[in-house]
C-alpha cells in the first residue's frame, strides 16, 4: 500500500488505480504474485474462501512481480512423471490418481480406447491441485472439501487428453490407444 499511497502523492493516480485493481483481482482469484504477501488470518498458506491457496514471498518466488506462484508446488511446475494404467472394474476403466506433496501420482496414464473412463483423485491438498480439471473435455472436480472427487470422462477416442490443476502449473496425461 505503500507504493500506491506514493503513487497518489507524486500525481499517478492512474497507474496507481490499475495496480490496485490487479491486486485486488488477485485476491478474488485466490491467488498471489511473487511479491505479495497474505493478509487476513496473518498466518502463511490459509486459504480464500475458493480453496485457492496464496502463498507468501520465498526464496524460490519468481523475480518477476507478474509471474503467479503456486502454493502448492511454489512456482515449481510438474513433479516427475510417474507411469501409471487404468484398472478395469465393471467394464469402466479406473484412473486412481493421488495428491502427494502436492504433485498428481500417477501424471502419466494410459488407457484402451473404446471404453468408458473414470478418474478418482484423492489426497488432501487446499490449494490449486485440489481442483484438477481437464481443459479438452470441460471437465474438472474439487477435493478441498472431502479430499476425494471422481470424474466421469465417458469413452475417448485415441489421443492425448493432459489434466491440470486450477492454475495449469501442475499437469498430467491420459493416453488413450
Amino acid at each position: 500500500m505503500y507504493r500506491f499511497s506514493e503513487s497518489l502523492r507524486r500525481g499517478s493516480a492512474s497507474v496507481a488505480l490499475v495496480v490496485l485493481m490487479m491486486v485486488v483481482a488477485m485476491v478474488i482469484a485466490g491467488c498471489s504474485s511473487g511479491t505479495a504477501s497474505n493478509s487476513g488470518s496473518g498466518t502463511s498458506g490459509s486459504s480464500p474462501a475458493n480453496g485457492m491457496q496464496a502463498s507468501s514471498t520465498t526464496a524460490s518466488a519468481p523475480a518477476d512481480p507478474s509471474v503467479q506462484v503456486c502454493g502448492e508446488c511454489s512456482g515449481k511446475g510438474m513433479g516427475k512423471m510417474v507411469p501409471g494404467k487404468a484398472v478395469v472394474k465393471d467394464g469402466v476403466q479406473v484412473v486412481a490418481i493421488e495428491i502427494i506433496n502436492g504433485y498428481y501420482v500417477p501424471n502419466k496414464i494410459t488407457a484402451k480406447a473404446g471404453m468408458p473412463i473414470q478418474v478418482d483423485f484423492s489426497g488432501k491438498s487446499k490449494g490449486c491441485v485440489s481442483k484438477p480439471k481437464f481443459p479438452g473435455l470441460g471437465k474438472s472436480a474439487d477435493l478441498s472439501k472431502t479430499g476425494a472427487a471422481t470424474l466421469d470422462l465417458g469413452t475417448l477416442k485415441p489421443g492425448v487428453y493432459k489434466f491440470t490443476c486450477a492454475m495449469g502449473m501442475n499437469a498430467g496425461s491420459i493416453t488413450i490407444q
